[in-house]
């Protein structure tokens, strides 16, 4: 998802893989209380609308930023 965001930007392809992660988020953000999870869910996918692809074009580093972290942390939990 974040090569996505920062190399080839397809307008279509990012929505569907923010869709894709925006649900992933609701399922288990809670579940598996990762503070930087939390934080991107709080901040981006908690309300799903037009205007949040602006947002995350506009704040594309803070975003994929935070999503390193996330996944990061998530490899954790492979297995």
């Amino acid at each position: 998802f974040r090569k996505n965001i920062l190399k080839n930007f397809d307008l279509e392809l990012f929505e569907n893989s923010f869709f894709e992660l925006a649900i992933f988020l609701e399922y288990f953000y809670r579940f598996l209380e990762i503070k930087n999870l939390n934080k991107l869910y709080e901040k981006y996918c908690k309300d799903r609308d037009k205007n949040i692809f602006s947002k995350i074009i506009n704040n594309k580093n803070k975003f994929c930023k935070l999503l390193k972290k996330s996944s990061k942390n998530l490899k954790i939990y492979k297995g």
